[in-house]
């Protein structure tokens, strides 16, 4: 996952490890793609991100794997979903959001059934708006 807001990426991180999933994260497009050595379950990336933003890293993604790519961005999704989900983005989330939302959208092979309920209610909803 790859998000530059230090903030959202550890919360997303550990609710996700929380969730049973193993993460690898990354600041920006150009850290995530230099950490894509396999074939990960889905990939979660912010769009407007420095180096490399969220659609370049998309392309190149594109052709290294079919994993699911989800974004989250605190643009416009005006602005934003047309070109994701043209690229074969399976959804674009807006900040902040609901974990559930995203949970709703990562595929059911976890290794674990932890609750997301251990969670504090206040990392349940993730991410500022930019």
């Amino acid at each position: 996952m790859a998000d530059d807001a230090d903030e959202v990426r550890a919360l997303l991180v550990e609710a996700l490890h929380v969730e049973g999933y193993d993460v690898i994260e990354a600041r920006d497009g150009r850290g995530l793609l230099e950490l894509l050595q396999c074939e990960p379950d889905a990939i979660i990336t912010d769009f407007d991100m420095p180096e490399l933003n969220g659609i370049e890293a998309l392309r190149e993604i594109r052709c290294r794997t079919s994993s699911p790519v989800i974004f989250i961005t605190g643009l416009s999704l005006l602005d934003v979903s047309p070109e994701a989900l043209a690229l074969g983005a399976v959804a674009v989330l807006p900040k902040p959001f609901e974990l559930e939302a995203l949970w709703r959208l990562l595929p059911a092979s976890r290794k674990n059934q932890i609750a997301a309920s251990t969670l504090s209610s206040s990392a349940r909803s993730i991410g500022l708006s930019r």
